[in-house]
Formats: structure tokens, C-alpha cells, sequence
């Protein structure tokens, strides 16, 4: 045992890649716990009805979003493959969809706004969630660029970029949320108008700022392609984001779309249950993101090493990664259980809502474990292109076991958020264990089998 957990070589590689990116995710999720805080004090109908929105938003962008973590996959299997010089064509027909992409989540959202009562929510929320929703809308558009430049620079490895401009981000939604929110400095408080206001500008800025920062960057502002970019090497890039991205962008819109479902499944029941449910999954959510930023180091590993075609190395890098990844929840699991409750008391709660909100980050201890370990597994499988088993293993995990389960206990059982939590636990060991036996099984089949004919357009 004691040996297995060493710090290898490769797993040392491993923590210098997720370092930066475990900070830049968390750098993203702080701004959205920031704004479930900052909004906190107007009331459990404003913190229901931003979730609410939040859930709806990335509902929309999730299956786009997906699409484009193609871009870091493509980019670290020419990197392995010694074409990096090559990258840039990826990077621009990357930015290319992501804009398109955005365009169509802005209609999208509209025609959403327009028919918002079907969701069934509760009064209040149809009342305030439909406005702040118009908002953040139309951070689409920048969100999703600042996606495809940061899928460009931690393809390449150099992940340090998007946790800058993350953490800058962060820091500047905080300003931006006082003066939006509070009236700081300008003394014309918005409310809930103000936040999403915040989430736009300081999106906007994120974008710019990342673009900018890789055009001036020594290494990625200065690769130079073997061609010139031109609307049929855009199109052949495109094309092979395309394949390999709309498998990703249907699992993590299945992902997404879970937990946006389990805050539509709450929310019909009322503003104190959506309350709980949104604070706690915020909270919860931060420690899933961290992971996320170590998951995302080993797809690009992995992505290297099918570029390389090292099959020895793909099979102790999963090993590695898995390790990595308990360890790390397990840390944040025993964190989150001791200090539940002083972590919720930072949303002022109070109350039931306060109460139900420990016992919801009680039961997400208990899915700690698993959820790294899937993630871990995700992203291992994106790094090999093995993408529509993957798609196919969160589909059931994400929709065809928790959503039934959470409904039924949740609102006709009547058992509530706590019942929509459970469904969690079971949803996200059966993707563990799936995924994990899907990436070694998929080694042992050997080269002919994993490597195949290579999908990257060179």
C-alpha cells in the first residue's frame, strides 16, 4: 500500500498539471458561491430563483459546452504526436463554434424566458427567476469563448493562464456583485438585477482578458502552423470537433442537466427546499469542481500518451489518477463533515432552511469518494477518444437511475431534497464503477484496438 501511494514520477507530473487547474475551477465555482452569498440576505425566494435561473442557463450552454472540451483532446494528441505547431488551427476553429454556439443559447434562452411558467416552479420563483435569467443569458456568448481559448492553452499543458484569469475573475465578481447588489460605491442597490449584471461584466472581462493573455503569451502566441488558416482547414477542424465533441457534449449536458432536473424536482415543492438545495449544491459543488481541475490534468496526460501511443504509461497513469483522486475527497469529504454547518451558516440561513441544508451536505460526504473516482474515469476515457461508451455510462448514471428515483421519493413519496441527494449517491457510484472497469478494460484489448485509425486531421 504503501508503496502504491508514492509520489511517482508521472503522478508528480500529474500534480503540477492540476494544481493550476484544481485553482482556476475553483476560482469559477467561488464566483457562483459568491453569488449565491451575496444574494443570500434578499431572501430564500431571490437564492431559489438565482439557482434556479443558474440551473437553466447551463442547462442550455451544457451540451455546447461539452462539445468543446474536444478542443483540449485534439490538442494533446497532436501535442503527443509532435505536432504542436499544429494547435492554433484547433484554437480558432474552436473559437469559431463556441460563437456560433452562443448565438443560438441566447435564442434559445429566449424562447425559454417566453414559456417559463412550464416549468412548474413555485410562484415566486416565476415571479423574479425569468429576468435575471434574460441577463446571464447573454454571458453565453463570452462564456463560451473563454471555454475554447482555456481548452487551447490546458491542452497544451499550460494551464497556469486560465487559472489567472479565473481567479481575477473571481475576485472581480465580488466588486461587481457589491456595486450591482449593494449599491457600493454608485448607492443604487439592483438586488438580484445587479448579480446577474456582475455575472455578464465580469464574464466579458474573463473572455477578453484570456485572449489577450494568450495572443501575448512567449509559447502559445507565438506557434507557427504548417498552413495558413484558411475556410477549408476551418472546416476539417470543425468537423473533427465535431465528431468527437457531440458524444462529450451529450454527456456533460447529461450531467448538467441532472442536477438542473433535481433543482426543477425541488423547486415544486417550495422555496425552502430550493433554498437548502441550491446552498448545498453550491457548496458541493466546489469540491467537485477542484476535482475536476485534477480530472482534466489526466485527460490531457492521457491524451499525450495516446499520441505517443504509450499504452504502458495509459495504464499507470489510471492507476495514478485514481489514487490522486481519492485521496484528494477524501480530504475534502472529512473537511465538508466537520465544518457543514459554520459553511452554511456563511449563506445566513437560519431556520429550517438552515437545518435541511447540513443534512443535504451530510449526505453529499457520502458521495465524495465516488464522485471524484468518476470524474477521474470520465476524462481518462475522453483522453483515449473512447467518448461514446462514456456517453452511453453517464447517460444511465446521470438520467435513467437518479432522475426516476428522485422524483419518486422526492415529490410522491414526499421525502424531498434529502430523497433527490440519494438519488445522487446511487447515481454517481454506478458511474464510478463503470467507468473504471470501461478504461481498463478498454487497455487490455491492446494497440490495434485502442489506438485504431487516428480521428486528429493533421
Amino acid at each position: 500500500m504503501k508503496k502504491s501511494f508514492a509520489i511517482s514520477e508521472l503522478k508528480l507530473r500529474a500534480i503540477n498539471l492540476s494544481i493550476p487547474m484544481v485553482l482556476g475551477q475553483l476560482g469559477l465555482m467561488l464566483q457562483g458561491v459568491t453569488d449565491v452569498i451575496m444574494v443570500g440576505p434578499l431572501g430564500d425566494d431571490y437564492i431559489s430563483s438565482a439557482n434556479m435561473a443558474n440551473n437553466v442557463f447551463f442547462l442550455l450552454i451544457a451540451f455546447f459546452m461539452g462539445m468543446l472540451f474536444s478542443m483540449s483532446t485534439v490538442i494533446s494528441i497532436k501535442d503527443g504526436e509532435g505536432k504542436r505547431n499544429n494547435t492554433p488551427f484547433t484554437y480558432k476553429a474552436g473559437l469559431v463554434l463556441s460563437f456560433t454556439a452562443a448565438i443560438l443559447i441566447v435564442l434559445l434562452n429566449e424562447i425559454t424566458i417566453a414559456n417559463f411558467a412550464i416549468l412548474g416552479q413555485v410562484s415566486e420563483i416565476n415571479a423574479i427567476a425569468p429576468g435575471y435569467l434574460r441577463i446571464i443569458g447573454w454571458s453565453a456568448i463570452p462564456f463560451l469563448v473563454f471555454v475554447a481559448a482555456r481548452q487551447f492553452s490546458d491542452g497544451l499543458g499550460i494551464t497556469a493562464v486560465g487559472m489567472y484569469i479565473s481567479i481575477g475573475g473571481f475576485i472581480v465578481n465580488i466588486l461587481f456583485n457589491g456595486i450591482g447588489i449593494n449599491g457600493w460605491i454608485t448607492g443604487v442597490p439592483l438586488g438580484i438585477t445587479g448579480a446577474g449584471l456582475a455575472t455578464l461584466s465580469t464574464r466579458v472581462l474573463m473572455a477578453i482578458g484570456l485572449i489577450i493573455y494568450i495572443a501575448k503569451h512567449k509559447t502559445l502566441g507565438n506557434l507557427k502552423p504548417t498552413k495558413v488558416f484558411n475556410w477549408e482547414v476551418c472546416k476539417k477542424e470543425s468537423i473533427q470537433l465535431i465528431k468527437l465533441g457531440v458524444p462529450l457534449g451529450v454527456q456533460f449536458f447529461a450531467e448538467v442537466a441532472c442536477f438542473a432536473v433535481s433543482g426543477l424536482i425541488v423547486g415544486t415543492i417550495s422555496s425552502v427546499q430550493a433554498a437548502a438545495h441550491a446552498v448545498a449544491l453550491s457548496i458541493a459543488a466546489l469540491t467537485y469542481m477542484a476535482v475536476t481541475g485534477v480530472a482534466q490534468a489526466g485527460g490531457i496526460l492521457a491524451g499525450n500518451f495516446y499520441g505517443e501511443r504509450n499504452l504502458g504509461k495509459l495504464k499507470i497513469l489510471g492507476k495514478d489518477m485514481i489514487q490522486l483522486s481519492v485521496i484528494f475527497q477524501l480530504f475534502f469529504g472529512t473537511v465538508l463533515f466537520v465544518f457543514k454547518r459554520p459553511i452554511a451558516l456563511l449563506f445566513e440561513l437560519e431556520g429550517e432552511t438552515l437545518e435541511l441544508t447540513v443534512l443535504l451536505l451530510t449526505i453529499a460526504c457520502v458521495f465524495q469518494l465516488a464522485d471524484g473516482v468518476q470524474v477521474i474515469a470520465m476524462n481518462l476515457l475522453r483522453g483515449i477518444k473512447d467518448v461514446k461508451m462514456s456517453m452511453t455510462i453517464a447517460l444511465v448514471s446521470y438520467w435513467i437511475i437518479p432522475i426516476p428515483f428522485s422524483y419518486y421519493f422526492g415529490v410522491v413519496m414526499g421525502y424531498g431534497a434529502q430523497a433527490v441527494w440519494w438519488g445522487f449517491v446511487i447515481g454517481l457510484t454506478v458511474a464510478c464503477i463503470l467507468g473504471v472497469v470501461r478504461y481498463f478494460w478498454k487497455l487490455k484489448q491492446g494497440k490495434h484496438k485502442i489506438f485504431g485509425k487516428d480521428l486528429v486531421w493533421h
